[in-house]
């Protein structure tokens, strides 16, 4: 989505259109690429935050990579809070006793304008 394309203010001047469907086919090729290139392996990290978008798609891709069980999922209990995905998702965790001093974390994050991200650190 570098180049023209007609999704590129398909709402108008001024207008963001998300492409979230878009979004998530992309994740499927994108993400394993970006967690390979982190070095993580599951069985090295306690907790997963993700990107609040879609629950059911970010616990398929944690079964596709062995994660699924290590994922801390909000989106039930807040929806899409978009680029406060993480540190809400860990304050919510924290407040649960669920991330730990001393926790391996992942977060894994796609968004708008289609960039992927994985960023691992112990709290």
């Amino acid at each position: 989505f570098c180049k023209p394309h007609y999704h590129v203010g398909r709402l108008g001047a001024g207008r963001f259109t998300a492409l979230g469907g878009h979004l998530h086919e992309n994740l499927y090729t994108e993400l394993p690429k970006v967690l390979e290139m982190s070095g993580a392996r599951g069985d090295d990290v306690d907790v997963v935050f993700t990107h609040t978008s879609s629950q059911a798609e970010w616990q398929r891709y944690g079964e596709k990579a062995g994660l699924d069980r290590k994922i801390f999922h909000v989106y039930h209990q807040t929806g899409n809070v978009v680029s406060a995905s993480i540190p809400a998702t860990m304050a919510l965790a924290r407040a649960e006793d669920r991330l730990r001093k001393g926790d391996k974390v992942l977060s894994w994050m796609g968004s708008a304008g289609m960039s992927f991200n994985v960023t691992t650190f112990e709290y």
